[in-house]
């Protein structure tokens, strides 16, 4: 026996999906120990003019000034032996949303032809029972068994 099937199968599946998350806490805590030192440090001040202002005078004359100085500072550490970071806070807080909307369309074709072969066999056995007690067929009970 031969046979040829054909047979298509098409769709377009729908997707939407939309979420919504409640506002997520967060808490970030950050604990440390530094130390350091600072280098010497020094710098020159030069002569600081104080001048007065006359309002009938255009220039405005020098009446005192103030020296140039040195500022020195020798070397020192700092130590902090314990230095802590705590960040709390609320992410989204009227929650975060988000959707998706997409669409599938996919299409399929399938063709199968092929050959069966073998052989079937059917019987029927009649013993012409008239009163239809323990009426069966060969049939029926091949049936019956499988």
């Amino acid at each position: 026996m031969k046979f040829k099937v054909f047979g298509r199968m098409q769709s377009c599946p729908s997707i939407k999906l939309d979420t919504h998350i409640n506002p997520l806490d967060f808490n970030i805590a950050i604990n440390g120990a530094f130390s350091g030192k600072v280098g010497p440090f020094s710098a020159d001040i030069g002569e600081i003019p104080i001048r007065i202002a006359i309002p009938f005078l255009k220039r405005r004359p020098v009446v005192a000034s103030i020296g140039g100085f040195p500022i020195a500072l020798d070397r020192f550490q700092i130590d902090v032996e314990k230095a802590a970071l705590e960040l709390n806070g609320v992410l989204g807080l009227k929650g975060i949303n988000a959707s998706v909307d997409s669409q599938v369309d996919c299409s399929t074709d399938v063709e199968l032809k092929g050959d069966v072969s073998g052989r079937v066999g059917l019987s029927h056995l009649d013993f012409g029972d008239d009163d239809h007690h323990g009426e069966h067929s060969m049939e029926e009970s091949v049936e019956q068994q499988s």
